[in-house]
């Protein structure tokens, strides 16, 4: 059930060092705001709803990422069966960058030295720091990785390592490993629109770097809500009405 639920200024403020004149100070583009992630499932344009997903001249995997995305079996694309294996179906957690392939929406929270990503959809939440620190060298693997950012004019270049290797990369089963090193670029085209071009760079599951972009639109009348994976009533109409079933 996606319930409404309130972001407490002081949580916010513990997760971003959130001064309330901190875009008063700086010239530089102020993510701030609620943003929807556009298209569908993939982070190709041209093919949101993942039809070539096996296209290896698109995303191309060696033969340990192939093996991968030959088991991974999604309720969309190409490689979609009739029973489901996404790591989602468990409740774990959709990871980075498999966040923005949903139709919820993101708060950013900017500061100086640091962005805060609250994700509407399965309640999580990701810090990027924009105070020149590096990648630590002890960091524990995890679903969001360790994000750095830096700004190159008036676009915001951010780099993750650090990844668990869990989850997949969209919804139609692309994979990745520990190795993964994902470089996000975000800039601002209008007002209104957000680009999001990547660069994944994952020696052990693609032979070379692939690209891919993310539209995001600015909503700012929305509001987050509580989406819990557990107790998610849209979530078990879909497994009804998709004929797909759906591995726990």
């Amino acid at each position: 059930m996606r319930t409404h639920f309130l972001l407490v200024v002081g949580t916010i403020a513990v997760l971003t060092g959130w001064p309330s004149h901190a875009a008063a100070q700086s010239a530089r583009p102020d993510f701030s705001g609620f943003w929807q992630p556009q298209g569908s499932y993939t982070f190709d344009p041209a093919d949101p709803r993942g039809a070539r997903a096996a296209d290896l001249t698109r995303y191309p995997m060696t033969p340990w990422g192939l093996e991968q995305f030959k088991a991974n079996k999604p309720a969309h694309g190409e490689n979609q069966g009739t029973e489901s294996n996404d790591p989602t179906n468990k409740c774990f957690p959709p990871g980075a960058p498999r966040s923005y392939v949903t139709p919820y929406p993101v708060e950013f929270v900017q500061s100086q030295t640091r962005l805060a990503m609250l994700f509407e959809y399965d309640v999580v939440y990701r810090v990027v720091y924009l105070d020149g620190r590096g990648h630590p060298q002890d960091w524990e693997p995890t679903w969001m990785g360790h994000s750095i950012g830096k700004w190159e004019g008036d676009t915001l270049v951010i780099h993750t390592t650090g990844f668990n290797g869990k989850s997949w990369l969209d919804r139609v089963g692309h994979p990745y490993s520990e190795q993964l090193e994902l470089t996000e670029r975000f800039r601002l085209v209008d007002k209104e629109t957000l680009q999001l071009d990547l660069t994944f760079h994952d020696p052990k599951t693609y032979s070379r770097d692939w690209t891919g972009q993310k539209i995001f639109k600015l909503r700012p009348t929305w509001e987050l809500k509580e989406y819990v994976c557990e107790d998610n009533y849209t979530f078990d109409e879909f497994r009804t009405k998709s004929g797909v079933t759906f591995v726990q």
